[in-house]
């Protein structure tokens, strides 16, 4: 009697050479820089469903039966983790449907991923109850959080931007490759010249 396997996947160790699925005591992760569940003071959280759904179409183009497949799945290892239940959350973690990832690929997650990253905290102070923009993150400088239809929302403090300041950089740069994520352009390497408009 033989046993049919469509696809063995395995899930991968965290860290730098990684290049598929995680999920560990820590949350989920997609290669190295791509979190897809991550652990907070209050529990663990899923990337939104917008995050997800660009995440999800670097990994598998168009041809993605269901868009909310990568969101559904890490909505579910979040919530296994949240009930002690990893051997659960990696299930779900398996069934995300990639193998491993190319070159191409993790540089266009580490671009789609890096508004999560830049100076991301779930812990922050939360503005109060009554005030514009209530229970949302106060930043030390700025974050950006994706909103339905791949747009992005960006917080800001009262702190003026400084080139000095790592942290300033580090959200500037997230907002750059976040939007060059979303309107699915490469980043360039040398930006090209601006073009005159000669008068007719």
């Amino acid at each position: 009697m033989a046993l049919v396997y469509e696809t063995m996947r395995r899930l991968d160790v965290r860290g730098p050479t990684s290049r598929g699925i995680v999920v560990d005591a820590e949350g989920a992760m997609l290669g190295p820089d791509c979190t897809l569940v991550r652990r907070t003071a209050a529990g663990y959280r899923c990337d939104h469903p917008a995050a997800a759904s660009a995440i999800q179409r670097v990994i598998c183009g168009d041809a993605a039966r269901d868009p909310d497949c990568l969101f559904v799945l890490s909505r579910g290892s979040a919530k296994a983790l949240n009930d002690g239940e990893l051997a659960l959350a990696q299930i779900y973690g398996l069934r995300i449907p990639i193998a491993g990832l190319d070159s191409g690929q993790l540089r266009k997650l580490a671009a789609t991923a890096g508004w999560a990253k830049a100076n991301f905290n779930p812990d922050q102070p939360r503005i109060p109850a009554g005030e514009p923009s209530a229970s949302r993150i106060t930043p030390p400088a700025a974050v950006v959080d994706p909103v339905p239809g791949s747009g992005l929302l960006l917080l800001a403090t009262e702190e003026r931007f400084s080139m000095d300041n790592p942290a300033h950089l580090a959200v500037a740069d997230a907002i750059q490759d976040a939007l060059y994520a979303i309107q699915g352009m490469l980043k360039p390497d040398i930006a090209e010249p601006p073009r005159d408009n000669p008068a007719r």
